[in-house]
């Protein structure tokens, strides 16, 4: 067991392909905290915590398990320029990493934790016996790292029908990533919806980010909303250095802790990326918004609405554009708006049978198969 004590966070195998003159042991680092560039770190020594998902080990051999074939899938986006073909196995295995690795950082679990410490006390701020203690506490979950994994494979179905595709990079610039590198973002709804978060795995105009390699990188987005490359192509070829310099930001604002890179990225370029990031990244991981529902003689009731707090800084890139279609559409005053409304439910549905033990999170599809009378 003393070898599983390090539980890596960001798979070794990943920050790999970012690694010093492909050497596999050696790293670029930024430390943010810190502000300190490190030309050359060990790369074992990376993104881990001790225990970080449990003693008992099911947790980390279960992610392991998934690393190991998600490692192949990657390996041949980066060699073959090419995406899995939707609905493959390898196309539901890069779906489940990508979103397992979303909700599997310590940025998670802190965001987690802050949400239910903001909840908590904006509820019990109500009690009048409670108010003078709230100052001095602080409330956590019991054990958040297995609420977001479990989480990630409840909400997995929702980013089922997103397109996907890889952008090749042929600039000057090379991709950059981070300790939380998969992100969300939602280029329709940010400017025109400024309350709550955009970047639910259902929200209509969602986008999610990931680079594989300093040249490679992965989009996941709303085929209703967005035009991304050409129609017909699973493949983006960037030739415009902004556009890389843009996706770089999203890794420095998101990023918790450490930026990952390769000997191409100077130390100058780090630190004019981190002065624009620094701006924009988010000083809250969630927030608990109020408001008053309804009043009468005798109580005021009350509607707290949590979300997590998102990536912005209006997000420019040259290959992707709103479809007409998503121009015309009327948001009007819904608080959310969903690209599925019909999954949306069944999930609901099923998340509820979950919660009662009948199924496990995993089992959507035999939820499906059931609901419809087939066996």
């Amino acid at each position: 067991m003393a070898d599983k004590k390090k539980q890596h966070y960001i798979p070794r195998f990943y920050l790999k392909n970012f690694s010093l003159n492909n050497s596999e042991r050696a790293i670029r680092i930024f430390n943010l905290a810190s502000s300190k560039f490190i030309p050359s770190g060990n790369l074992k020594d990376q993104a881990y915590k001790n225990y970080f998902y449990g003693r008992d080990l099911k947790l980390e051999n279960a992610l392991g398990i998934l690393e190991g074939i998600s490692a192949k899938v990657i390996r041949d986006i980066v060699a073959q320029n090419s995406v899995p073909a939707k609905g493959s196995q390898d196309y539901s295995t890069l779906l489940l990493f990508i979103i397992s690795l979303s909700y599997r950082t310590p940025y998670r679990v802190e965001q987690l934790n802050e949400l239910a410490d903001k909840f908590a006390k904006a509820a019990l701020s109500k009690e009048s016996s409670a108010q003078p203690l709230l100052n001095d506490c602080r409330f956590v979950m019991s054990d958040p790292i297995q609420v977001a994994i479990r989480n990630a494979t409840l909400y997995l179905p929702l980013a089922l029908d997103l397109g996907l595709k890889v952008a090749i990079n042929k600039t000057q610039e090379f991709f950059i990533t981070s300790d939380h590198p998969v992100v969300l973002y939602n280029q329709f709804l940010e400017p025109r919806k400024k309350y709550g978060s955009n970047t639910g795995l259902a929200c209509k105009g969602l986008e999610i980010f990931l680079p594989i390699s300093p040249r490679h990188l992965l989009i996941l987005f709303d085929r209703d909303v967005y035009g991304v490359g050409n129609r017909n192509d699973v493949v983006i070829d960037v030739t415009n250095g902004a556009d890389v310099k843009a996706l770089n930001l999203l890794q420095c604002i998101s990023a918790n802790e450490n930026l990952y890179f390769n000997e191409e990225i100077s130390e100058a370029q780090i630190r004019y990326l981190m002065n624009h990031a620094n701006r924009r990244r988010r000083e809250a991981k969630a927030n608990v918004d109020e408001y008053v529902n309804s009043k009468t003689d005798e109580e005021m009731r009350f509607l707290l609405h949590l979300y997590g707090a998102d990536v912005k800084c209006s997000l420019s890139l040259s290959f992707i554009r709103l479809l007409k279609k998503a121009k015309q559409y009327i948001l009007g005053d819904k608080v959310l708006h969903v690209r599925d409304p019909r999954r949306c439910k069944l999930l609901e549905q099923f998340a509820e049978q979950v919660k009662k033990g009948k199924y496990r999170a995993s089992d959507f599809q035999k939820f499906l198969r059931d609901a419809s009378g087939l066996t």
